[in-house]
């Protein structure tokens, strides 16, 4: 299981919501709030655990370019 911890400040908690519901076919991704992060858990990837974290990474950076303040 691969974990990212993603912060707060810079990753609204909604998009990261988001963004897990895109990958819903790709992985399951456990999204727990913690301490001011957010941790997503990937488990039953589709590709390798590593890229998939990765990518959905990728993916909500992309997600935020595309929102309005």
């Amino acid at each position: 299981m691969i974990r990212l911890s993603l912060s707060d400040e810079l990753y609204p908690f909604r998009l990261v919501k988001q963004a897990t519901q895109a990958f819903d076919q790709i992985a399951h991704i456990e999204v727990n709030p913690s301490e001011g992060r957010t941790v997503c858990s990937f488990s039953q990837c589709l590709y390798d655990d590593d890229q998939t974290a990765r990518e959905f990474e990728n993916y909500l950076i992309d997600l935020m370019g595309t929102q309005r303040p």
